[in-house]
């Protein structure tokens, strides 16, 4: 899967419902859909391994799996034309 940069991370958190605010210097603040917890995420293009697997499992924790989806689904539909097809069949797609 392909490794994500701090400002994915804070794009998939604002579509899963997250707030989020300006941090000190180059950070932003993403706070959790019911504002009991909150993470850290830098601006820089490339995150530590570290720093990527402690922010997936915050995500999890808070119950946000739009992450996932938001990467890996236009990734599967890309790969699968026949399953678009099937998918925009049943009304689930658009045209």
């Amino acid at each position: 899967m392909k490794r994500m940069t701090g400002p994915e991370y804070i794009k998939a958190a604002e579509k899963a419902g997250c707030d989020t605010r300006p941090g000190k210097g180059s950070h932003t603040v993403v706070y959790s859909p019911d504002g009991r917890e909150r993470t850290v995420v830098p601006h820089c293009k490339d995150l530590d391994i570290g720093l990527e697997r402690a922010l997936n499992k915050w995500f999890k924790r808070v119950g946000i799996l739009v992450l996932l989806l938001f990467f890996l689904v236009p990734y599967i539909l890309y790969q699968n034309p026949s399953l678009v097809a099937a998918l925009q069949g049943l009304g689930w797609l658009p045209q």
